[in-house]
């Protein structure tokens, strides 16, 4: 039987570089997120992705409209590692999906995490600040008594020194 081809695929990126892909050797790395798919807006989320073998660059994309434009590359600092996390900030909702560069070839893509960001709803204190007002309150009518009793006594024993 004859060797298959490995078909390549070039890929115009937003960082002005092409790369090169295969559909063989290579398998798609995984892709997941640390705090689940869903986080409140401005929280902090960490994505990783995750391969295996001597990994060189994972990079993380972001896809919109059926087009995905690279965000983050991270270089391992070993062969040994074959993961990465890319921690984000996330304001809107989006899909992300990683690769990664082994020599020269690049992986395909991994499947698409989907991040949902939801409204964090504003929390209501009400109770909380009564309670520490009322603690305030009773803290300063304590010191207030005792700054009282502290003058009385002050007075007795001036009275009491007079001849």
């Amino acid at each position: 039987m004859p060797p298959q081809p490995i078909s390549l695929l070039v890929l115009g990126l937003c960082l002005g570089q092409e790369i090169l892909t295969q559909d063989g050797p290579l398998p798609a790395p995984s892709i997941t997120a640390e705090l689940g798919s869903m986080t409140s807006g401005g929280r902090a989320v960490t994505i990783m992705c995750q391969a295996q073998g001597s990994i060189e660059r994972f990079r993380l994309e972001k896809c919109s409209a059926g087009r995905c434009s690279a965000i983050i590359d991270y270089t391992t600092t070993s062969f040994s590692e074959n993961e990465a996390r890319f921690y984000l900030t996330l304001t809107n909702a989006g899909q992300y999906s990683c690769m990664y560069q082994n020599s020269s070839m690049w992986s395909s893509r991994s499947e698409i995490l989907e991040l949902a960001v939801t409204a964090s709803r504003p929390q209501d204190y009400t109770v909380e600040n009564l309670i520490r007002m009322g603690l305030a309150g009773l803290v300063l009518a304590a010191l207030g008594i005792l700054l009282l009793q502290t003058q009385c006594g002050q007075r007795r024993t001036q009275e009491a020194a007079r001849p």
